[in-house]
């Protein structure tokens, strides 16, 4: 017996609308979904995709991204179109300053931006601090202090953020997500097409266990490894 050395299973849009439509008996061995049913369903699995984005800041959507420093400048726009054209960050995680000829980054505050808006204004220098606000497709980075000509052109802020979902625009496009997420997206579709389809109570109880089953198992690998110090306390406390 020999054993294969693939490690890649990738489901497709219509691989999980069908799947998910067999689970709650909408279509039998061997169907597949019409037009109508593969609308539904890339609509609901689209939804179903941004309900996973607020999870959980998982590993797989890290992504680390240079703002370039623009002197006498606190506010930076990202997103598609905006100042900074790229996806904008769903959620901030760790900002560090690159000052132009330095060996090392400088590891910034984040503030939230309630406590942002009670920093001196007016101040300018060497940023030590950002807050991130996330409005509909974009979002601004605030620094503080506004950077100014005491700061050495080419300097950037690098910020480490989670990025939105890609969503499906064709059958044929693959999930943005790891391979032991497709069974937790399988079911979760399935549950939510079997209150359209009006299944039985009791079945979708069933469908719904097996969805939160799954993307509990799913959660469980989007967590970093990293080691943890236990130091004695010498206060005697």
């Amino acid at each position: 017996m020999t054993t294969s050395t693939n490690t890649i299973n990738q489901l497709t849009r219509d691989d999980f609308i069908n799947a998910a439509l067999r689970k709650i008996g909408v279509l039998g061995e061997g169907q597949t979904a019409n037009a109508a049913q593969l609308s539904d369903g890339a609509q609901a699995l689209n939804l179903i995709l941004k309900d996973f984005q607020v999870l959980s800041m998982q590993l797989w959507k890290r992504e680390e991204l240079s703002v370039p420093l623009v002197n006498n400048t606190s506010t930076y726009e990202i997103g598609v179109g905006k100042t900074i054209n790229v996806p904008f960050p769903f959620k901030l995680t760790q900002a560090n300053l690159a000052i132009t000829g330095a060996s090392a980054r400088l590891n910034m505050e984040i503030k939230a931006h309630y406590d942002y808006n009670n920093l001196p204004i007016n101040s300018f220098g060497t940023p030590v601090a950002v807050s991130y606000q996330p409005f509909i497709n974009y979002g601004v980075l605030y620094v503080w202090p506004t950077p100014n000509s005491s700061v050495p052109a080419g300097s950037s802020i690098y910020i480490t953020y989670q990025t939105p979902f890609f969503l499906f625009t064709s059958g044929a496009e693959t999930a943005d997500v790891p391979q032991e997420w497709e069974h937790a997206i399988v079911y979760q579709l399935a549950h939510v097409l079997s209150d359209e389809y009006q299944l039985p109570l009791e079945d979708r109880r069933w469908i719904e266990k097996q969805a939160e089953k799954r993307l509990a198992n799913a959660l469980q690998g989007g967590t970093e490894e990293a080691s943890v110090f236990f130091f004695p306390n010498k206060d005697g406390g």
